[in-house]
């Protein structure tokens, strides 16, 4: 070997600055996945608390649920915001600031003796919902290409789990550790994930700017908190209620002036040329189609479990036993997840969004009609969670492989939106069909959840339509 070789021979074999973080994918996973399962878990843990939330901070069952209706806006009006300042600044500075704000929300919550001091908790631990788009948009900017798929459907299915094991392990939590066990636990978890992150995720690269226009990100935040609201409050108010009715109205006006201020403004908070092209602006919808079966379903499942057979209908299970019947799910929306990346290489995305949100229809469709033995019941459960973890998973590879590196954050961000308001939408619905069905007693007759499950097999089968129309592309076929 020359003398002139050598140093070429050199060059070629020694590792650039960050090579070495950047060549353990694994770790960088493993970092992301400890912070997303336990903020997924954050957002059902909560659940089985209310009634001791309610009586320990001296509240009325309508000032409770606005700890779920707070974390719900919180995380709506962060999720887009957060993304984009994530592309900008980059995602591992903005994913450590957010894991900061939603500790100190966990510290704050856990140490609560009153409502406001316990919303205010929850306010700064809905702004974590901005967790999952920054963990995709890292893993686009470290994982080789080929592995993105794959790992992308894996953090799904670990968003899926955490929220399914928020389910199951709130009552043994509580029995152990009371309430505030439910906010020390991911208090403590987010501070690991905080240190895994800070030393095993490299630094992101900043794609665009962190800077738009805020009268955007004003008008974003009023359209979407005058949008959910009232979802969230409508059987309290009244469906037909001048504040009900009021504030849909200024959402309608928000979201009309917030089209016309991005169109316009040379720094949009989100870009809409990237979200009007046709593979996106489908997959946001089928996202939305999906969101309401899921979190409907999720909601009244377990409700319907635990109804006394003596009314002529459920099963008479206890709130845990419940809880362990809709693990299937919780099992299929893991192996979905899972499965979806691998199976790139064999079934375009498209078709796999297609396939989830068949196997979500079919899943409502049997919990319609065979809900009256377990057996039936827990087969639905498991082709309902298989199709979510599956359809979730495309859904967000499509998005990821279709929008600029500078978008990633915004657009997965705008997906996860689209999944909370069609999950208010299809929670709504379900309602209103359960309170027009209780006919002033305390028990729904059946009819109820027969035609609420039929609702979400239909909003199923519309996903079914959107996705087999979203354009294939040349990103969005097999991945070699």
């Amino acid at each position: 070997m020359t003398t002139t070789e050598r140093p070429r021979l050199l060059a070629r074999t020694a590792p650039t600055p960050g090579a070495s973080r950047r060549a353990l994918p694994p770790l960088i996973f493993t970092s992301l996945a400890i912070g997303a399962a336990t903020f997924s878990a954050l957002q059902s843990l909560l659940g089985p608390a209310l009634p001791a939330l309610q009586g320990d901070l001296g509240t009325t069952p309508a000032g409770i649920a606005w700890t779920m209706t707070a974390w719900l806006l919180a995380a709506a009006v962060a999720t887009p915001i957060m993304g984009r300042v994530g592309d900008g600044i980059g995602k591992k500075r903005a994913l450590l600031a957010v894991l900061a704000v939603v500790i100190v929300g966990s510290l704050v919550s856990a140490s609560a003796s009153t409502l406001p001091v316990m919303l205010a908790g929850r306010v700064l631990q809905g702004l974590g919902a901005s967790v999952s788009p920054l963990a995709f948009g890292i893993i686009r900017d470290t994982f080789p290409a080929r592995r993105v798929p794959s790992a992308i459907g894996a953090m799904a299915a670990v968003l899926a789990a955490g929220g399914g094991l928020g389910t199951v392990l709130a009552g043994p939590i509580i029995e152990t550790t009371g309430w505030r066990g439910l906010f020390w636990i991911p208090a403590a978890l987010l501070a690991v994930t905080t240190i895994l992150v800070t030393t095993g995720v490299p630094a992101s690269p900043r794609q665009g700017t962190a800077r738009f226009d805020p009268l955007s990100a004003v008008l974003l935040a009023t359209w979407l908190v005058a949008l959910l609201l009232p979802l969230s409050e409508g059987p309290t108010w009244g469906w037909g209620s001048p504040a009900t009715i009021g504030s849909f109205l200024l959402a309608a006006g928000a979201v009309l002036w917030w089209v016309r201020t991005e169109a316009r403004s040379a720094r949009p908070l989100i870009d809409l040329s990237t979200m009007r092209r046709p593979v996106v602006w489908r997959t946001i919808v089928v996202a939305a189609l999906l969101g309401a079966a899921q979190f409907a379903l999720l909601t009244y499942a377990p409700v319907l479990l635990q109804t006394d057979p003596s009314t002529g209908y459920g099963l008479g299970l206890s709130a845990g036993a419940a809880g362990l019947v809709m693990l299937p799910i919780l099992v299929g929306m893991t192996l979905g997840g899972i499965v979806a990346g691998p199976a790139t290489r064999y079934v375009t995305l498209p078709a796999q969004l297609a396939g989830g949100a068949a196997l979500m229809a079919s899943g409502s469709l049997a919990y319609a009609l065979l809900h009256e033995s377990l057996g039936p019941t827990l087969a639905a459960g498991g082709l309902f969670g298989l199709g979510l973890g599956l359809g979730f998973a495309a859904m967000t590879s499509i998005v990821v492989v279709n929008v600029p590196a500078s978008q990633t954050g915004a657009a997965t961000g705008a997906v996860q939106n689209a999944r909370t308001i069609g999950g208010a939408l299809g929670t709504a619905a379900f309602s209103a069909l359960v309170a027009a069905a209780t006919g002033g007693g305390d028990i729904p007759h059946e009819w109820a959840y027969t035609s609420g499950f039929l609702v979400l097999a239909a909003a199923g089968t519309l996903a079914i339509l959107f996705a087999v129309a979203t354009p294939r592309g040349d990103r969005t076929a097999k991945t070699p």
